[in-house]
């Protein structure tokens, strides 16, 4: 079980160099891997899965999200943890086949989404719509 009091740089054994480029992206990075895991909000482990640091800590945290709600969303749009996820390039989960399961088992929860979608709540809307 993974320390979630601990930050990413603390599991990774890796402190970065403070690089003072004043862009909010670089600032942003520096700024989570400082963070305890158990502080990092859905968007922000959105934000380190797009920028593909700290995977191993960030997914399993992203995953919890997910099978609880597929569509959760950071503060871009609904589902846009899931898609960043599935943005993570495919050479990440050849190496980290635990994980990819741990992707894969989402399947019945997207499933369940999109048949809620399909079979409730886009028929109300057509019906409110008419």
């Amino acid at each position: 079980m993974m320390d979630l009091s601990k930050s990413i740089e603390q599991l990774e054994s890796a402190v970065w160099e403070y690089n003072p480029y004043p862009s909010n992206v670089v600032q942003r990075e520096q700024r989570l891997r400082k963070l305890a895991l158990e502080s990092l909000s859905i968007d922000d482990l959105r934000f380190l899965i797009g920028q593909e640091i700290g995977l191993p800590y960030v997914l399993p945290l992203a995953f919890e999200h997910l099978a609880e709600n597929p569509a959760a969303g950071g503060q871009m749009y609904p589902g846009d943890l899931l898609d960043s996820v599935l943005s993570v390039r495919a050479a990440f989960w050849e190496e980290q086949a635990d994980l990819d399961r741990e992707l894969i088992d989402l399947i019945p929860s997207v499933e369940s989404l999109l048949e809620l979608l399909r079979d409730e709540i886009l028929p109300a809307l057509r019906e409110r719509a008419s």
